[in-house]
């Protein structure tokens, strides 16, 4: 199976409780910025990178009545049932669905004045979907990213191995400030944003992902027990393996690069 299949398979198994890609307890956060941003700068086109679980594109499409809602979603199974679940719904005739590749971002040139992205980038290559979203963005057109972020004093990252030991496909967690920056390469200036933290069950975690990936149950507790500290201290674990995620929602403008850069 290539990487793209598994990822397809994932958020699959994701979909079922929501839990790693745009949880439920995020929904509100992600919401109020978005209408926030359609508010402030009236976008025509508003493209979603995911599905998540819909809400967020009827919610849109209840809003305003004047733009254009396209989101592409990777997963056919999750299309079918969105469609399914949603088609009596008010708004749901103006939501449009592709399915396709982040990598290969199947949306024409300059064509979002507006484009989300949430939960998905630490499992596909951050880089080449940014580098494929701006295509599909007109200058200064606006990047609302949200996705979990290393506390800030888990320089080690921590959080992000233990991560990747669970589910081999993650990629990356950046520290937030290392995130802003690899953006401003790429042409997207920094305009607010907020960390926030949310609850996560460790437990609940751990056995969420197993069900989808077998992973090295002895491998994954040895680590988890010899960085015991760590997560106490900066993601506030207790007995009961609750913890604090942390959760950056960013909003950032497409910049015109610099004279004699490639446009792309």
């Amino acid at each position: 199976m290539d990487r793209f299949s598994e990822i397809v398979e994932f958020l699959d198994h994701d979909s079922k409780k929501r839990i790693i890609v745009e949880p439920p307890e995020r929904y509100e956060v992600v919401r109020d910025h978005v209408f926030d941003i359609i508010d402030e700068n009236l976008p025509g086109v508003i493209i979603k990178a995911g599905l998540g679980d819909g809400r967020l594109l009827l919610d849109i499409a209840g809003k305003s009545e004047k733009v254009y809602i396209l989101a592409v979603e990777p997963s056919w199974e999750r299309i079918t049932s969105f469609m399914e679940e949603n088609r009596d719904k008010p708004g749901f005739d103006r939501v449009r669905i592709i399915n396709g590749d982040f990598h290969e971002f199947p949306v024409d040139y300059y064509a979002a004045d507006f484009f989300i992205v949430i939960d998905h980038l630490d499992i596909f290559d951050i880089s080449r979907c940014i580098d494929q979203f701006k295509i599909s963005m007109t200058f200064d057109a606006v990047l609302l990213y949200g996705g979990v972020v290393l506390h800030d004093d888990d320089v080690e990252g921590v959080y992000d191995d233990y991560m990747r030991l669970l589910l081999p496909l993650h990629n990356d967690y950046y520290l937030e400030g290392d995130l802003k920056t690899f953006l401003d390469l790429k042409d997207f200036k920094y305009i607010r944003g907020a960390s926030l933290d949310f609850p996560m069950n460790n437990n609940e975690l751990r056995e969420h992902v197993r069900k989808y990936h077998d992973h090295n149950a002895a491998e994954v507790e040895d680590f988890y027990t010899s960085h015991e500290r760590e997560f106490r201290e900066l993601y506030n674990l207790d007995d009961a393996g609750n913890l604090q995620e942390r959760f950056f929602l960013g909003t950032f403008r497409r910049v015109m690069p610099e004279t004699g850069d490639k446009i792309v």
